[in-house]
């Protein structure tokens, strides 16, 4: 049997939820009463209103929430005091001791006024293969055991969704003993052994790799997108190709397909490795050393500024202390 408290005693004894009760007393009022609240098209617009003695005694508001189920002080139960809330049992009604009832905030959000009756539908869970597992009562209850989302509960039980299972189950508003299988597309195996060639955009092998996964551990590169490289999906990623086998070269990449437009007049850069007594180089475009070295834009305009020392294991510089600009003719 609840102990039943008066307002005078709540106020001497648990202050804290005494003010916290007097707050939810104003939003109602304020959600009913006041045209400026954020919420009164939801329920003063609509004709819900406060009945009359909780209007006029705050008092009376306050024995009949903690008479009827608010907790008088925060707790770990599931009903504390951060997260009771007041429910109209009649939607279409306004506050009142016969209409009002309180329960925990998170039933108060399942079973709002656009999905009272959607979230109480009884729901088959099974598993991704399709055998049954058991039936709940609400979507609350397939939430709170399954760790599926109230949206992705929606999108599951709604035919034109894609979306097909949540979290390894799948979910029916019919009861049968297994669901049709999936027609899912398969995955492919990162860590199946097969070649797979690094290059440069110039076409120069760097190394090669066992499998999808390692050459994605070795290069920091998601397996998904060294796949679309070997598909022909994209021409390269990160500066960087790929190809199943292990061929010594490749055809370069051409410059058209770099992103970024290509310098508008030619620039000649001289290219000098630091690693043996090799000829130097000379482009005439930065696309050109970005191809070659399979480097960045930016990490060649810092290295022909000074502001790198090297630049994929060379010293670049203009041909001029100056580049060349254009003489226009009027």
């Amino acid at each position: 049997m609840i102990k039943e408290f008066s307002a005078k005693t709540l106020k001497i004894a648990y202050p804290v939820t005494w003010k916290r009760l007097l707050k939810v007393r104003r939003g109602i009022k304020a959600r009913c009463y006041n045209p400026n609240n954020i919420s009164y098209h939801k329920y003063g617009a609509k004709g819900i209103t406060v009945c009359n003695e909780w209007l006029d005694s705050k008092e009376a508001f306050v024995e009949w929430a903690i008479n009827n189920g608010y907790p008088i002080r925060e707790t770990s139960e599931p009903l504390s005091g951060k997260t009771a809330s007041f429910d109209r049992i009649d939607t279409t009604k306004g506050y009142s001791p016969d209409n009002c009832r309180i329960i925990s905030h998170a039933e108060n959000s399942g079973l709002s006024r656009r999905g009272k009756t959607k979230y109480d539908k009884p729901i088959s869970v099974y598993d991704i293969d399709g055998n049954f597992i058991e039936e709940l009562d609400n979507y609350l209850q397939v939430r709170n055991k399954y760790g599926i989302s109230l949206t992705h509960i929606q999108e599951i039980l709604e035919p034109e969704h894609s979306r097909k299972s949540s979290k390894g189950y799948r979910l029916a508003t019919y009861n049968v003993e297994k669901l049709k299988p999936l027609n899912r597309l398969s995955k492919k195996d990162y860590t199946k052994t097969l070649d797979v060639s690094l290059y440069t955009l110039g076409g120069s092998i760097v190394k090669t790799y066992s499998s999808i996964k390692e050459a994605s551990k070795d290069t920091g590169i998601e397996c998904r997108k060294i796949s679309d490289v070997l598909d022909n999906k994209h021409p390269f990623t990160q500066n960087k190709r790929f190809r199943y086998g292990s061929n010594k070269s490749i055809e370069p990449l051409p410059v058209t397909q770099y992103k970024g437009l290509q310098s508008k007049y030619p620039t000649p850069i001289e290219m000098i490795s630091t690693f043996d007594d090799r000829e130097p180089i000379v482009v005439d475009y930065r696309e050109d050393v970005m191809q070659l070295l399979s480097v960045t834009r930016e990490t060649v305009n810092r290295a022909l500024k000074g502001v790198r020392k090297t630049c994929g294991g060379y010293k670049i510089k203009y041909l001029w202390t100056k580049q060349r600009t254009p003489t226009l003719v009027g």
